[in-house]
């Protein structure tokens, strides 16, 4: 499952990047957040997280916190992913722990705090 930044609710600001899947990112600043609802199907099953972002050289970085159904399952400093420039339109991938889900409608949740700017999902 693939859960494109721009298809979430919340916060943030889409941003056109010609090397981001779908050709948009959604640009979280210290404090947004970014909410997805999504079915898990007919049966339990275990998935990987992974979070994909872009993140120019710019001063201290953000911290992301991803939450399952109110749970959180991460907290983790991000990485820049190229210069001040270049950066914004190159993405890094960190995984984000597991999860058992059963059957029906989830959420995940990610934040954005700290940081000196703001991260690309």
């Amino acid at each position: 499952m693939w859960l494109e930044g721009e298809a979430g609710q919340g916060e943030g600001v889409v941003r056109s990047r010609s090397r981001a899947s779908g050709g948009l990112t959604v640009h979280l600043a210290p404090g947004e957040y970014r909410v997805w609802t999504f079915d898990a199907g007919a049966a339990e099953v275990r998935f990987a997280l992974s979070i994909a972002y872009s993140n120019g050289k710019e001063g201290e970085n953000e911290v992301l916190s991803a939450a399952v159904d109110g749970r959180e399952l991460i907290s983790f400093r991000n990485r820049d992913s190229g210069d001040a420039v270049e950066g914004w339109n190159e993405f890094v991938t960190d995984p984000a722990g597991t999860v058992t889900l059963g059957p029906g409608r989830h959420t995940l949740r990610l934040d954005s705090s700290g940081g000196a700017g703001c991260v690309g999902i």
